[in-house]
Parts: C-alpha cells; sequence; structure tokens
C-alpha cells in the first residue's frame, strides 16, 4: 500500500494479520519528510508483530503438539455431550494425520481446501468418506481455530473461507424392513444383539439401555424407568414387551448394579458397542468388487472397497426410528408416542417417524 500524500501529510498505510492500518502522520507531504514516514511505517509494523501495538504476538505451535490440550477443553465443554465430543476427537484423528506438526498459525484456506479433497480422494489402503462425514470434519476442524484462536496459536480461522461439502443427500435415518431386522439380529451375538434388542423393542436411546441400572428395572411389574436423560421429558417409565422382559430378567442374573455390566472394566457398565455392530454390517455387506468384508479388504488385489455395495448399513439409532415408525403404522397416537420416546416436543417425534 505505502505512501500518500493526505490533505499535505504524509499517510502510510499496510495490512498484517489480515487487518488493515492506516496512519496520518503528522509530516508534511514533502519529499525530506518521505523517508520519516516509512520509518513510522516500519517501526508500527514491527510493533504489531511484536505484541507491543493492538496484536497479541502468536504463541507458535504444531497442530498435534496441542491435540489433547484441545481434545481435554471439549471433553469439558461437552460435558453433557459426550457423542459430541468423541465425534470431535475422531475428527481429529484425520486432521492429526494430515496436518502433523505443522504450524498452526500458518495452516492456509487452501490447505484446509487440500485437507477436504484428501478425505474425499480413496486411496490404496483407505476409501473415502461421504460428503456428511467430510462435511462434519470441517465443522470440528473449524471448532478447533477457534479454539486456537483464543489461545493465540492462529490469528484466522482458514474454515471460515472452505466451502463445506454437502450433506443433502446423506441418509439421516433408516428403518429396517422385517428381512433386514432378522439378518442383522442372526448375526448380532452378546451385548450387541440385547442391547439393540431392547432399543427396537422399547424404542430407547442407545446409552440408555447400555447404562440401564438394575434398580430401575421391575421384572415382576413389567416395568423399566429410565432415571437420567438430557432433558426432564426423558426421564419416563416404560412398559416392558415380553421379549424385553426375558432379556432383562437374564441380565438381572449378571453381578453388580448394571443391567449390562462391562466386560472390561469392573463396576462400570458397556458405554459403546460401534466396534461390534461395525462387524456385523462389515459381514454383512461384502465388498462388490471381491467379495471380502471390509475389515478383511484385500487391499493390493482389490483397488477399492465399493461402498454402493453396502446395502444394510445403518446406525444403532435407527432401531429407535425403526420402532417409532412401526409405533406409528399401528395406530399409537402421537402424543403417547412423544412421552414413550422421552421427546419434550412433539415435532421431534414428528421428525422420528
Amino acid at each position: 500500500m505505502g505512501l500518500r500524500n493526505m490533505r499535505g501529510k504524509w499517510q502510510y498505510r499496510f495490512r498484517t494479520h489480515g487487518q488493515d492500518v492506516c496512519v496520518t502522520t503528522a509530516l508534511a507531504a514533502t519529499e525530506r519528510n518521505e523517508s520519516k514516514a516509512l520509518k513510522l511505517e516500519i517501526a508500527h509494523r514491527q510493533a504489531i508483530e511484536e505484541g507491543r501495538w493492538g496484536f497479541r504476538p502468536l504463541v507458535p505451535k504444531g497442530f498435534s503438539d496441542v491435540q489433547q490440550e484441545f481434545l481435554a477443553w471439549c471433553k469439558v465443554e461437552h460435558a453433557g455431550k459426550p457423542n459430541t465430543w468423541r465425534r470431535i476427537q475422531t475428527s481429529m484423528a484425520s486432521c492429526v494425520a494430515f496436518f502433523g506438526r505443522q504450524m498452526i498459525s500458518m495452516i492456509q484456506p487452501g490447505d484446509v481446501e487440500d485437507y477436504k479433497v484428501w478425505r474425499l480422494t480413496p486411496r490404496p489402503d483407505v476409501p473415502a468418506v461421504r460428503d456428511v462425514t467430510a462435511k462434519h470434519d470441517l465443522d470440528n476442524l473449524s471448532i478447533f481455530f477457534r479454539w486456537a484462536v483464543k489461545h493465540d496459536y492462529a490469528r484466522l480461522n482458514p474454515c471460515n473461507e472452505v466451502k463445506r461439502p454437502s450433506d443433502s443427500q446423506a441418509v439421516r435415518e433408516r428403518i429396517l424392513s422385517p428381512a433386514e431386522e432378522k439378518l442383522y439380529f442372526a448375526n448380532a451375538v452378546g451385548n450387541l444383539g440385547k442391547v439393540t434388542r431392547l432399543i427396537l423393542l422399547q424404542g430407547m436411546r442407545p446409552e440408555e439401555a447400555m447404562s440401564l441400572p438394575k434398580a430401575a428395572v421391575d421384572v415382576e411389574k413389567g416395568t423399566l424407568k429410565v432415571l437420567a436423560g438430557k432433558t426432564p421429558a426423558a426421564r419416563r417409565t416404560l412398559k416392558l414387551t415380553q421379549e424385553a422382559r426375558s432379556i432383562l430378567a437374564a441380565q438381572m442374573q449378571t453381578t453388580g448394579p448394571w443391567i449390562f455390566p462391562s466386560p472390561k472394566k469392573p463396576g462400570a457398565h458397556i458405554s459403546k458397542l460401534n466396534c461390534p455392530h461395525d462387524r456385523v454390517l462389515d459381514k454383512l455387506n461384502p465388498c462388490g468388487s471381491c467379495g471380502e468384508p471390509a475389515s478383511k479388504h484385500p487391499t493390493k488385489k482389490c483397488s477399492a472397497f465399493s461402498a454402493p455395495s453396502r446395502a444394510l448399513y445403518f446406525v444403532m439409532y435407527d432401531l429407535r426410528h425403526t420402532f417409532a415408525t412401526r409405533m406409528v403404522e399401528a395406530g399409537v397416537d402421537l402424543v403417547a408416542l412423544k412421552d414413550i420416546l422421552g421427546h419434550e416436543n412433539i415435532r421431534i417425534t414428528m421428525r422420528c417417524t
């Protein structure tokens, strides 16, 4: 930008840290004063760079160096929503793999664009992610940079200038057919089969089923109480189906206070079943090219996993949606269904059916 004559006085302008700086000096706009005005500009720019004028100095940190610090903050910030910080943790794994120890303050929008392309492009050992997954990864990366700006690790959030992939084609939910249900439960064994069966039979949230205490179950009366939840409406009493009653009666014989005690952590309940659930889907959805399950996909012989062949793909929460849809088809009133599902607002119930 340089110097310019502004009403007979030298004015200097420059850009730093994404901001424009414009100052009119007290020096007359003469050739003799031009060098003095340039020295004032240099001194001003240096003061800003050193954090002595207007901007705090940046703390040099590598991307991977601060991940534990960031994830610890996420865990506290989203303490009431553990799935949120776990999703951020998952996204950060791919971000660390891509950015490594690159200086946070030097990551530009072009670098984030490259990361987006990297996630959406299949590689010899890793299939491309769906658009909705890449969108979530960029959203979580944006959370990281907002946190980094507050800690003076970065000046700006480069994600603001990157277009997110569309999630308009994302499958929000999957309602299982009776045939798909039969196929899945023929392969889901152990705690996975019992928990997912409870979700489908009672419309419970996965975390409600996994954290169910024995004290909340009355097998003789055929009821269970959901004692905790993210809203007051989540705390409710459910009438058990005969099959759910049988499952819970058997689980009451286990040791400890929980219906589904953790096999790895004494005194705790199971907290996630994603891995066994995914293994079942891998088994049921072989690669369309080589016929092998995704978990045993021979990448050397088959270049990429054929994702469209995954005809039966759903998340555990979809079993709750399947329950809700079947209740409506059976003629259950939406108001009653709202109470069964533990929703605060009937509009949420309508979206689930």
